[in-house]
């Protein structure tokens, strides 16, 4: 019987010519293999050596953005509790003649906790509102490599913010603050909420710092 296994060999690298073909929309030199374009995209597919930053980087920005997400799920709906408060406090202002003294507190804590908690999000999504003149007309990696000079000087006043935040929530849980006015609501638990939306936003911005490193430097994350 005929020997078929150079038949199947040829056409398992005829397969993997086609696939290499269709990935680099290159064309292929029969006579002498790849093209050096085509070789070089090759050994990248198959060899493995898309630049990625070290994996211990690329597991932080994928947790952090996680986390992030979920404090702007409870932040967008804490925007539903801070509507009800509004529309009851008015509602038994007009409808029942009644004022409590804890609705105008009650939404600002709210309000407070709400852009605490979603400044992650905001972060990550670049959502945040910024002017300038001069970075939008930069090219992507030019705007990575500013964003790496400027980024640890965001992160040390986040790690100075977030250590005034955690002494002070400390300070109140001690000494049993509340708030001077009629209804004196304690004041930890909105410095506690405080504090950890000082924290995931100081992680963020961390994550933030890796991704325009791993742009400027050309590498992936993923």
């Amino acid at each position: 019987m005929p020997d078929t296994r150079a038949g199947r060999g040829d056409s398992h690298s005829a397969r993997e010519l086609a696939r290499f073909t269709s990935v680099t929309k290159e064309p292929i030199w029969l006579d002498a293999g790849f093209s050096p374009r085509i070789r070089s995209n090759r050994s990248k597919i198959v060899g493995g050596a898309v630049k990625r930053m070290p994996r211990w980087i690329c597991f932080y920005v994928r947790v952090v953005d996680r986390i992030g997400f979920g404090a702007g799920v409870v932040a967008m709906v804490l925007t539903f509790v801070l509507l009800g408060i509004l529309v009851e406090s008015s509602a038994a202002r007009l409808i029942f003649g009644v004022s409590h003294i804890w609705s105008v507190e009650m939404a600002m804590f709210t309000m407070t906790a709400y852009y605490l908690l979603g400044g992650a999000l905001s972060e990550r999504d670049n959502y945040h509102v910024r002017m300038d003149l001069i970075y939008s007309r930069l090219s992507p990696r030019v705007q990575a490599i500013l964003d790496c000079l400027t980024g640890p000087l965001v992160i040390f006043y986040l790690v100075v913010l977030f250590i005034g935040a955690v002494s002070n929530t400390h300070w109140a849980w001690v000494n049993k603050q509340v708030n001077f006015s009629p209804w004196a609501p304690p004041m930890t638990p909105i410095k506690v909420i405080m504090t950890i939306g000082i924290g995931l936003m100081t992680l963020q911005v961390i994550a933030t710092f890796f991704r325009d490193l791993a742009k400027a430097l050309g590498k992936s994350l993923e």
